[in-house]
């Protein structure tokens, strides 16, 4: 049986995968089997005759060593038990002997003869073959494969190799016919030979390809292969990178860059570079056109040619670079796109709700309840910061600078409901809207006419394309009627609010129209759904 043993060797030029064939067993059994005084075998045409000898004596004579006797020159050799004796290429061996009940077997008729187990082998060459079948190239550059062999046997054979590489290579060594490798050598026990060709790949295509040997030994041939495979090194290096991939500061500077090398010794590469991205404010070494940058141009060996993105991070959000390249070298065409992203992402505006219990036994138990707004944010202030809590009450601040905080509601509050829910909207100073969502639960122990569907209303302004469906008419009903209390009270309360008089009345007019306008539109168009 044969068996496979994987190593890997890393060469200085090329990495490689080395696999080794199992060997044909050094020793081969030719006989096995129980015989007497007097019995014969045969091995290579030569019969022998056996002998005990050396008995201890006793019922069972107990042979010391037996005699193996040529019928055609008499020669004799002897074998000591349980060991075994070289001759010539074979191995023979005493192992054992033993009264067998069940051949009854007298000398002369006279006396009772013990078994005696002999074993016969056939000395055979074991040749192991190395070499490495997955090889990585540089086009153009020198690359030395080397094959060994090894004779871990008891035996001489002579090896043929075989091997014929794609054109797509130059191939030199002292046993090649152009791309055709026929090696041959006789390996004696414990030998070891090898022989190293040169290899350059002349193009950019992927290949493959087997390789072959053979050895003899007393009429027999034993064989076996290699399948190759290699791959060439591609003509270019690109690196990407973002010098801040996540800007927490509104406005922080941030660079996207594509540096691109043509590392081929002799040929010029084309470039095609297409580069989509909708938040970039500057740069270099690109055309625009629309949201796409481009470049188009020639790289000699050897050349780089590195183009920027100034990054537009004034706004909050998640934003992916994408990159579309094409590159043409000695007709062979190379396509590599990547996606690489930058994010903006200040701190949010921070809720926090305060009760001073968590249990009430019902609805017209009252809660003491605090919410604080805090501006976490290090560098940048939020501004126009209003929401609800539950379908109760509002608040609204005008500006929170960085590390600020206020306190929107300290006061007592009924619930209908067993949560308090903070919504809200805000903005940040470059008037992006941002939203937020808090929610505390609090266990109300008598509530018999509660559904969640008929508060599902107060996330309403946290998400307007919210999906209602799932709402009956009576649940549907409230949130237009709560909808409409909020709308209302947020109206009179800003025309009363000293902060919000102190508001600009073009950006206190078109926020809250265009606030209002838009969740108008939704409740309308859900309306006629209904």
């Amino acid at each position: 049986m044969r068996s496979i043993r994987l190593f890997f060797i890393i060469y200085p030029i090329l990495l490689s995968i080395i696999i080794l064939p199992s060997n044909v067993n050094a020793l081969t059994t030719l006989i096995s089997g129980d015989y007497f005084t007097g019995d014969i075998i045969t091995t290579n045409n030569i019969t022998y005759y056996i002998q005990g000898s050396d008995p201890k004596g006793g019922y069972n004579k107990n042979y010391t060593s037996i005699q193996f006797i040529n019928n055609q020159t008499a020669e004799t050799f002897k074998v000591k038990f349980n060991s075994c004796k070289n001759i010539s290429f074979y191995e023979f061996c005493y192992i054992d002997n033993y009264y067998n009940f069940n051949k009854n077997r007298t000398y002369e008729g006279r006396e009772l003869e013990p078994s005696i187990k002999i074993k016969v082998y056939y000395h055979t060459p074991s040749i192991q073959v190395k070499r490495p079948i997955i090889l990585s190239f540089d086009r153009g550059k020198n690359n030395y494969v080397t094959v060994n062999f090894s004779n871990t046997g008891t035996g001489s054979t002579k090896i043929e190799y075989f091997e014929t590489i794609p054109s797509e290579f130059s191939v030199n060594c002292n046993y090649c016919n152009n791309n055709q490798i026929y090696y041959t050598e006789t390996i004696g026990p414990g030998s070891i030979k090898s022989f190293t060709y040169n290899i350059i790949q002349e193009t950019y295509k992927n290949a493959s390809w087997s390789a072959d040997y053979k050895y003899m030994f007393n009429g027999k041939s034993f064989n076996g292969s290699f399948y190759i495979k290699s791959t060439v090194q591609a003509p270019y290096i690109i690196k990407e990178s973002i010098s801040s991939q996540l800007i927490k500061t509104l406005g922080d500077s941030s660079r996207y860059s594509i540096n691109i090398s043509n590392t081929d010794k002799s040929a010029t590469i084309d470039v095609d570079l297409n580069v989509y991205e909708e938040k970039a404010k500057g740069y270099e070494g690109f055309i625009k056109d629309n949201n796409y940058y481009i470049f188009k141009g020639k790289l000699s060996p050897g050349d780089s040619k590195a183009l920027f993105l100034d990054l537009d991070t004034s706004l909050v959000g998640y934003y992916p670079i994408k990159s579309y390249l094409i590159m043409k070298i000695s007709g062979y065409t190379f396509n590599h796109d990547s996606n690489i992203n930058f994010t903006v992402k200040p701190e949010p505006l921070g809720v926090t709700i305060i009760t001073d219990k968590q249990r009430i036994n019902s609805s017209n138990d009252p809660i003491n309840l605090v919410i604080n707004i805090a501006n976490n944010d290090p560098d940048d202030a939020y501004q126009i910061i209003f929401g609800t809590i539950n379908d109760q009450e509002q608040f609204y601040i005008e500006r929170l600078n960085s590390n600020k905080a206020q306190i929107v509601f300290n006061n007592s509050l009924y619930l209908n409901q067993p949560f308090i829910i903070v919504n809200g909207v805000y903005k940040t100073m470059n008037y992006q809207e941002l939203k937020f969502t808090v929610i505390q639960n609090i266990t109300i122990d008598n509530m018999p006419n509660y559904t969640n569907k008929a508060y599902a209303n107060i996330s309403s302004l946290q998400n307007i394309s919210q999906n209602f469906t799932q709402l009956n008419n009576t649940g549907f009903n409230n949130t237009l009627i709560a909808y409409n209390r909020t709308k209302t009270n947020i109206i009179q309360k800003s025309a009363n609010n000293s902060q919000r008089n102190a508001m600009k009345e073009d950006v206190k007019k078109d926020f809250l129209t265009n606030m209002f306008d838009s969740i108008d539109n939704f409740f309308a168009n859900l309306f006629k759904k209904k």
